[in-house]
């Protein structure tokens, strides 16, 4: 019989989020996006083909960051983020750290821009 499982650690939660724009032209836009979330996490295992959990928290996620994009076409820009990521639980239990820092890159399509520039030509028509 064996004496040890192999765990994985699971995580699984809900957030918002929100964003505060700063500054705004024609071109560029910096804000301030936040993250605020609420979850649980647990170590999952397999004993005996039956699926069972050990070690479950409460989690709580703040994520502040700073945000810019440049708007290269009337429909099109790119963006980044960067910030961090804010894990409060009992960390004891799982023996786990989840702070970190975060970083997105991004591809903007303006769908509205596309939207006015179709329905500009289908009324002028």
């Amino acid at each position: 019989m064996a004496d040890s499982v192999t765990a994985q650690l699971k995580l699984y939660y809900f957030s918002t989020h929100v964003e505060y724009i700063y500054y705004q032209n024609q071109q560029w836009r910096l804000s301030i996006p936040l993250q605020l979330g609420f979850g649980k996490t647990y170590y999952q295992y397999l004993l005996f083909g039956k699926k069972k959990e050990a070690e479950r928290t409460f989690v709580f996620i703040y994520e502040p960051a700073v945000s810019v994009e440049y708007k290269f076409a009337r429909w099109a820009g790119v963006g980044a983020d960067i910030g961090f990521r804010f894990m409060v639980t009992d960390y004891r239990r799982l023996n786990q750290k989840f702070n970190s820092p975060t970083y997105a890159f991004k591809l903007l399509i303006y769908y509205n821009e596309i939207y006015k520039s179709i329905s500009k030509k289908v009324k002028g028509t």
